[in-house]
């Protein structure tokens, strides 16, 4: 007979003949058997108190002794709050911890590391159990709620549901490098950040949770850290990677931003909601390290803050179907290939403001229903109107009011005006049609070339409020580029009835040759 079995039996009850005790400790551990595997252990049923008052840290411990003796099992946390002066370690034995929502609380007294240590120490991964229906408050003791990841081994396949951590000064959830891992109704608040994914975390899936009042830093944040047992075993170059969020939201606190990816590869937003509000750097912001990064139909809430939605500096990031609302600014700062599509606004133009911080503009968009931006600057509030746009290929497309096409055929025209007058004002009016939108080149020099200044602009039409043949201001499509220093200025704009004028400037008086070039794309 188990000592450890033995010890449970209460003796107290028995009352036969000796002759009949080994039926009774035989029935006894199977009853003991019973609650292990089918119903669970109590840990009250093992001495914690969960009263607020006693430190039941010994206590949770024996019993999950106690399971891992028997190979696994659940581990029942009735509603209390469950004291601990050190962490809990939850070791590879298919343990399950359940508690009764909210009104389950493990709660931190002492300083220490983590709440939680959920760490794998088998080279097969931690298999076969999770967390569900609890509350761990950190209590501000704590630097982490929730460590799940690597020992000796990673944690893998694992459920942790309906789990509230709040009150962590570092971070409420640390993912390092566990993987194939699925958490539903997560909610953490009032920490210094919400969840860490560090070393090649990857393939985990988020549903249906909140992120909230941070305090510090970032709700999510991706990168990598060596000081992590997790860097450098991993199979993912210690690089976070196709981790997805549904329906998950992101607001509130005084950080930097909802969402950080310093380091990271194919992570996915869908169906989120972030927030700006308070937050002193953006919503989002991805890094130059970072590639592939996706969010689709997600809500970016603005409170009419300065600060945008998202600042991408990361390789071919794509936002597609999502809505911004209540920005003053821009709403997305892009370089890198920026790839949107489809988006909605609460603007006048019902289109987000964007603007390139880096990089050639014309490649930092790779494709859109409708591109919203040229050169270094924003777009103003206009209806959705036509204009041009390269890929990374250098082929020109153009976007008309209903579809997007590779811009092939036009109708094109070339003029060189010289301007004999020496003076120091310059003004040429070049006429457009009406039949379509502009995309036109116009380079001045003086009369040996030595002193040139060129730019490229568009010409495009409005769609609503105006007639179809009026069209609208000139914007320009890329920086200017100049040799000398007596050409200091040059900008066009254009009437309703098409006329382009082109405005020079010179540093001294002299006359000028304009060479002018554009090209048509007819609207359909």
């Amino acid at each position: 007979m188990s000592s450890d079995k033995t010890k449970y039996l209460n003796y107290q009850l028995w009352n036969g003949k000796s002759e009949d005790l080994p039926k009774i400790v035989n029935n006894t551990i199977d009853n003991i058997d019973l609650e292990l595997f089918e119903r669970g252990l109590n840990v009250k049923s093992i001495g914690a108190k969960g009263d607020g008052v006693t430190d039941d840290t010994s206590s949770i411990e024996q019993a999950l002794n106690l399971l891992y003796q028997y190979g696994g099992g659940k581990l029942i946390f009735p509603p209390g709050i469950y004291l601990v002066s050190r962490k809990l370690t939850f070791k590879d034995r298919n343990i399950i911890i359940q508690g009764s929502g909210h009104a389950t609380i493990i709660k931190a007294i002492t300083p220490m590391d983590r709440v939680i240590d959920y760490s794998g120490t088998n080279q097969f991964g931690h298999r076969g159990g999770g967390i569900m229906n609890i509350k761990i408050d950190a209590n501000n003791f704590a630097d982490y709620g929730i460590v799940i990841g690597y020992e000796t081994g990673t944690v893998t396949g694992e459920y942790f549901h309906h789990i509230r951590i709040e009150n962590a000064k570092k971070w409420g959830m640390v993912w390092d490098a566990c993987q194939n891992n699925y958490f539903t109704l997560i909610d953490i608040e009032y920490c210094g950040g919400g969840l860490l994914m560090l070393n090649g975390a990857g393939n985990n899936k988020v549903d249906k949770s909140e992120f909230a009042s941070i305090k510090k830093s970032y709700h999510v944040m991706s990168a990598s850290n060596s000081n992590f047992p997790g860097y450098g075993h991993n199979d993912f170059a210690n690089i976070p990677q196709a981790n997805k969020f549904y329906s998950c939201v992101l607001e509130r606190g005084e950080g930097l931003s909802s969402v950080y990816i310093e380091t990271g590869k194919h992570n996915q937003f869908i169906d989120c909601e972030f927030s700006s509000t308070n937050m002193s750097v953006s919503a989002v912001q991805i890094n130059s390290n970072a590639a592939l990064s996706f969010f689709t139909r997600c809500r970016f809430a603005g409170g009419f803050t300065k600060q945008p939605a998202i600042i991408n500096r990361g390789y071919r990031t794509f936002v597609t179907d999502c809505y911004f609302e209540n920005y003053t600014e821009d709403e997305i700062l892009v370089s890198n290939r920026t790839i949107i599509g489809d988006c909605g606004s609460n603007r006048a133009s019902k289109l987000p403001r964007v603007k390139n911080i880096g990089g050639d503009s014309a490649l930092n968009i790779l494709f859109s229903a409708a591109p919203r931006y040229m050169g270094n600057s924003s777009i103003p509030d206009e209806p959705k109107v036509s204009e041009f746009f390269h890929n990374d290929q250098n082929q020109l497309f153009f976007q008309s009011k209903s579809k997007l096409q590779q811009f092939i055929t036009g109708k094109n025209f070339e003029m060189k005006f010289e301007i004999t007058t020496e003076k120091v004002e310059h003004l040429v009016t070049v006429p457009l049609t009406n039949e379509g939108s502009w995309i036109v080149e116009i380079l001045v020099a003086n009369g040996d070339y030595n002193h040139t200044r060129s730019a490229i602009y568009i010409v495009r039409y409005r769609d609503r409020g105006q007639p179809a043949y009026n069209l609208a201001n000139v914007q320009r499509l890329v920086s200017d580029v100049s040799s000398g220093n007596v050409i200091s200025q040059l900008d066009a704009t254009v009437n309703v009835a098409g006329n382009l004028s082109i405005s020079i400037m010179t540093l001294l008086s002299t006359s000028l040759i304009v060479h002018v070039k554009a090209v048509c794309q007819i609207e359909y």
